[in-house]
């Protein structure tokens, strides 16, 4: 009794008791399928463990043994036996994430990437056209042609890698959703998709509107009327732009003021995410040809100008 109640008491502080190594920060690399036993033996060769029969025991006491997951993970830090189950569990790899939200631009993204300590930096202080050709993308302008989501990455990774896998990302997505298209849109490439459905992305954060904005645009587009989209007039403004979207603005004429301008802008203006796309390949079809701003995330959709005009007064102009 008196032995069980040692080891017991043994096994407790060997589970919650970090061990005193010294080799920190260390790197422990987990291949696909590896063994429970093999990645013991890997803790106790980079001394983050001292005894690995014990480790084993404890994992599978926790029921762990399977839930390993392969990475690579950075130990900066004295753990417990506990709390590198955990760790490699969890997946809290030794790799860095970048979020990139729908409806960032191609610059935010580089601001994003700059701002990762973990991503290596190579492009910074290239302009956007060599930064395509090392890319191998046949279009000089990037806008909408990385896939906005969060990206895993290990040490030493490239902001050049992740951009090519957020455009490889990208195109597998446009294709797939190309594909389920619905019949008869006035869009009529890939990349005409792209184009409206980043003003989609920028028009709206409600998720439940995207296909009924995506409709009235659409709709626009097939009776030859002007899009009038406020963002599109922004980003032709570019960088200059204080916040404030003016008369004068919506008159001065740009490639992307769809105030002045008919049809689509030459080319996205942010890069839309996956429901923004899809949506745009399958509206929804209520006949709107407006859609006005309520003043609480959500917009008042108008099949006649008239009706648009009241809810205009009513929640733009307060009458």
């Amino acid at each position: 009794m008196i032995s069980f109640l040692f080891l017991f008491t043994w096994f407790l502080w060997f589970s919650f008791t970090p061990y005193a190594y010294e080799k920190i920060p260390t790197y422990l690399e987990i291949n696909t399928g590896e063994s429970l036993q093999s990645i013991s033996r890997k803790l106790v060769d980079l001394e983050l463990l001292r005894n690995q029969k014990a480790f084993i025991i404890l994992v599978k006491t926790l029921g762990k043994s399977k839930q390993l997951m392969a990475g690579r993970y950075k130990i900066d830090q004295k753990l417990s036996p506990i709390d590198l189950i955990d760790k490699l569990t969890n997946g809290e790899f030794a790799v860095g994430k970048v979020m990139f939200p729908e409806g960032v631009t191609f610059l935010q993204m580089i601001a994003i990437m700059q701002k990762n300590i973990g991503i290596k930096n190579t492009i910074s202080d290239l302009p956007i056209d060599r930064i395509m050709d090392k890319l191998n993308i046949d279009n000089p302008n990037p806008e909408g042609l990385f896939f906005p989501d969060t990206y895993n990455f290990s040490a030493g990774t490239t902001d050049l890698e992740i951009l090519a896998l957020a455009h490889n990302q990208q195109q597998r997505i446009l294709n797939e959703l190309w594909a389920k298209r619905i019949r008869d849109l006035p869009i009529k490439t890939p990349y005409e998709a792209l184009v409206l459905a980043s003003i989609v992305e920028k028009e709206t954060g409600d998720i439940s509107e995207r296909a009924h904005i995506s409709e009235v645009f659409i709709n626009r587009l097939n009776k030859r009327i002007r899009l009038q989209a406020d963002p599109t007039v922004i980003y032709g403004i570019g960088p200059t732009f204080d916040g404030n979207l003016r008369k004068k603005d919506l008159r001065t004429d740009t490639p992307y003021n769809t105030y002045t301008r008919y049809g689509l802008p030459p080319t996205p203006i942010s890069m839309p995410g996956r429901g923004a796309i899809e949506s745009v390949l399958n509206p929804t079809k209520t006949g709107n040809l407006y859609f006005v701003a309520r003043g609480n995330g959500r917009h008042y959709f108008s099949k006649t100008l008239k009706e648009h005009n009241r809810a205009v007064n009513k929640y733009q102009r307060k009458k």
